[in-house]
């Protein structure tokens, strides 16, 4: 018979297994039901996360593996490079054979590769219309090319309310703060961008987003933070390893810890966070919130008790 908490491990890695593979058939990948066409799709976050996630699904790889293979020339080795640079040891090891194989077959050098793995091109994957709301990024990609320019305009569209400076948007966009210093110094010049000094920091803000509507299109209802979300995601499906082998008082420290790490990730999300509680009871608590946010995002659903922010850290 299987216990609860195997149970518990099993859940934890399927929802977020079905949360990978429903975004990548958005891009393209061939075999299952579309569920996350509300979403938008941050490219380069969902390759690397997948070279960890898919160790528990050899197919979900493949069909990865596949679709960067015939669309490589739509994703930044920039954004790659510095969000694999931020990652454990351990997950650079999975994120190495990954690459590799995709060098390989793709002749390209995408960072931090290592030895292919076995591995036969399935040829099924295809690119969606880029006129799909979820694919907004690539959309944008495709009309400004591809660039820390370009990804500072789509943060600044999605928000066009706001005023940010270069690190804010050098934490949101995966570029190097130099890069986005220039490209936002460029807009100003060219009247896109204002900016504005207070301190010693410049906050920069969109002029107008009327030229940018007309291009942008349709867009996706759904547009969290990649980068908290993916930290999420990894911390609920390592603890869910980690409860089988911890007696209960363990886990509740362990339960405590991931929310230390996670609780400003939570929060840029705009997550409803845990209720909090005494022994078996917080265990309890931390399971309900844990498979009510795994459960949603999994068939492409957000959270109800939250929001879908696109806030930056």
């Amino acid at each position: 018979m299987t216990s609860s908490k195997e149970r518990l491990l099993t859940r934890e890695i399927r929802h977020a297994l079905e949360f990978c593979t429903g975004v990548w058939v958005e891009l393209g990948v061939s075999g299952w039901e579309r569920t996350h066409q509300r979403w938008m799709i941050d490219a380069e976050n969902l390759i690397v996360w997948t070279s960890r996630i898919s160790i528990y699904d050899p197919r979900l790889r493949d069909e990865a593996l596949d679709w960067c293979i015939h669309n490589w020339k739509h994703i930044s080795q920039v954004r790659l490079r510095n969000i694999v640079s931020t990652q454990s040891l351990e997950d650079v090891e999975k994120w190495a054979s990954f690459a590799g194989t995709v060098n390989k077959h793709a002749s390209i050098s995408w960072p931090f590769a290592g030895e292919s793995i076995s591995y036969n091109v399935t040829g099924k994957s295809r690119l969606r219309p880029f006129s799909e709301p979820s694919l907004l990024a690539l959309r944008m990609r495709a009309n400004f090319g591809i660039s820390a320019r370009t990804e500072v305009l789509q943060h600044f569209f999605l928000q066009p309310e706001r005023s940010l400076t270069a690190a804010m948007l050098s934490q949101a966009t995966n570029y190097a703060k130099r890069n986005v210093s220039e490209a936002c110094e460029a807009m100003v010049a060219g009247g896109i961008l204002s900016s504005t000094l207070s301190g010693n920091r410049f906050y920069y803000r969109l002029t107008s987003s009327e030229f940018l509507q007309a291009i942008a299109g349709e867009l996706p209802q759904i547009r969290p933070n990649w980068n908290a979300l993916v930290k999420i995601l990894d911390g609920l499906v390592g603890i869910s390893q980690k409860e089988s082998e911890s007696s209960q008082g363990a886990f509740i420290v362990q339960i405590h810890d991931l929310f230390d790490d996670l609780v400003s990730y939570i929060d840029v999300l705009g997550l409803e966070r845990p209720t909090w509680a005494r022994g078996g009871v917080m265990v309890s608590n931390f399971r309900e919130w844990s498979d009510s946010l795994m459960s949603a995002i999994s068939v492409g659903q957000w959270p109800p008790s939250s929001r879908p922010s696109v806030k930056f850290q």
